[in-house]
């Protein structure tokens, strides 16, 4: 299966209905499959980081926290703890390019993430300079979608490394 381009991986499958405990065992037994790209050229970082946003309330889909059930915002706070133990695990994870060069820097720099986005840069600060297809940069990203406080995060980021 390591061998096998674009296949959803039983890591890409446990990421991606939440069962955090089996994809964090999954990511100690065959680590190579954390950063395989699947069909739709997501890596298992990003098929967590999607169903947290899913359940998250902090964008405009949920208008506030009590919004959510306390079984999802469980799994949210389940999901974000295994994103963290991903990280931890291989930070070069931040830096796995996928569908058109978005990583999961992108992604969270997109969606306002800002705790993931700040403990992102903490780990791999060179990832800050990754670039998707279209030439962007984390930057440019939360400057597109108006994310202010991502881009205060990036500032800091970019004057303490700079």
């Amino acid at each position: 299966m390591s061998e096998t381009p674009l296949v959803d991986t039983p890591l890409h499958i446990a990421m991606s209905t939440g069962h955090d405990h089996f994809a964090l065992e999954m990511m100690k037994l065959k680590p190579s499959f954390s950063g395989k790209l699947n069909p739709q050229g997501l890596i298992p970082l990003d098929l967590a980081l999607q169903k947290k946003e899913g359940l998250s309330s902090s964008d405009s889909a949920l208008p506030n926290r009590e919004a959510l059930s306390p079984k999802d915002l469980a799994l949210r706070n389940r999901l974000t703890l295994t994103i963290r133990r991903l990280i931890n695990f291989d930070k070069e994870l931040i830096r796995i390019k996928g569908r058109e060069s978005f990583t999961p820097l992108h992604y969270v720099a997109k969606r306002g993430d800002i705790d993931l986005l700040a403990e992102f840069l903490c780990a791999c600060p060179e990832s800050i300079l990754d670039r998707t297809i279209r030439d962007e940069t984390t930057l440019h990203i939360v400057m597109k979608n108006s994310k202010l406080q991502a881009f205060k995060v990036l500032l800091g980021c970019l004057h303490r490394i700079r």
